[in-house]
């Protein structure tokens, strides 16, 4: 079946897109506006006496959270990266750094990802009803797709797409080079194969194939926005017409999509399984006419310089990294 009327959320983007595809939910419904947002009813990070404490605090949902961004593994402290990334633990809550965590004036203790979620999601359902649960994703903050009990997702694989991308010079993380960015997607599409063969995301424990499962590429959405990689012109070449690098990607996660069914096949599972291809979000515009690149480092150094200017007890503001969204 193909749903050619659908759409996304609005805010368009990963979290708030990926959050509605396994709840149901759009943002009034959930409580996930984007990845970075305000909310008004909880306390600032950090806050640690949260008696007569302000209400109103920074919900960041990025790789900000991560224990060490930097890193593949967020900060797990693997060995052998990028190659071992695989044994990375399919629990990454406990690669947040709980100090970066908005705080809940109730309990006066930092706010999960999952616990901000204010719906249920498809993968709490299949473990209420006894069945196993999967999912691999960019950032240690999915953790939010295992919903408010925190156990949706038995096996959660989450290498840090904006980690520091390993052998690729001058380049600040796995979304600048198309190459890499493939490279980065097929450490998910392993961990998924290794599941349908029954296994967790690393291989090392047979647990039986997940009734719910899957992952999300993003060759296709880097090489939309990148203007350039790899020798090819990124984006459209005319309006809503694949340029070489986009149209690459494309065929890269077709051949990857075509493994993965193959190997449902293999394991005798093709006719009890069915296989969802979404977006998350749009990239608009898909007219290169219609395109302005804006380097969005010196929009970012100037809002945290007059926050910070405004607010000067608050310690300096972190230095912006002017990167493409995810």
């Amino acid at each position: 079946m193909q749903y050619s009327n659908a759409g996304t959320t609005t805010p368009s983007d990963s979290l708030p897109g990926m959050v509605a595809q396994v709840t149901g939910g759009g943002p009034g419904t959930t409580g996930v506006y984007y990845d970075d947002s305000y909310d008004a009813s909880l306390l600032p990070a950090g806050t640690i006496g949260c008696t007569g404490v302000k209400p109103g605090a920074e919900v960041d949902l990025t790789e900000d959270l991560d224990k060490d961004p930097h890193a593949l593994d967020a900060g797990q402290g693997l060995q052998g990266l990028p190659g071992s990334v695989l044994s990375m633990t399919g629990r990454p809550v406990g690669l947040l750094n709980p100090a970066k965590l908005p705080v809940d004036p109730k309990t006066c203790k930092p706010v999960q990802p999952h616990s901000y979620l204010q719906v249920n999601t498809v993968f709490e359902v299949a473990r209420q009803a006894g069945l196993r649960t999967a999912w691999s994703d960019k950032h240690a903050a999915y953790d939010i797709l295992n919903g408010p009990s925190g156990n949706g997702i038995q096996d959660l694989f989450t290498p840090e797409i904006n980690s520091d991308a390993t052998g690729y010079p001058a380049r600040d993380d796995w979304t600048d080079d198309n190459k890499a960015t493939q490279q980065y997607d097929g450490y998910k599409a392993q961990a998924v194969l290794n599941e349908i063969d029954g296994y967790d995301h690393s291989r090392n424990h047979k647990v039986g194939t997940p009734a719910v499962f899957g992952l999300n590429f993003q060759s296709v959405s880097t090489a939309q926005k990148l203007p350039a990689s790899n020798g090819l012109a990124g984006g459209y070449a005319s309006k809503g017409v694949p340029g070489p690098l986009l149209a690459k990607s494309l065929d890269y996660v077709d051949g990857e999509i075509g493994t993965l069914t193959a190997r449902l096949r293999e394991n005798h599972l093709a006719d009890s399984t069915s296989v969802i291809l979404s977006a998350k979000h749009r990239q608009s515009p898909i007219d290169p006419a219609a395109l302005t690149r804006v380097d969005p480092g010196p929009l970012l150094d100037g809002l945290d310089a007059a926050w910070h200017k405004a607010h000067p007890s608050a310690g300096k503001p972190r230095p912006s990294r002017s990167r493409r969204p995810s």
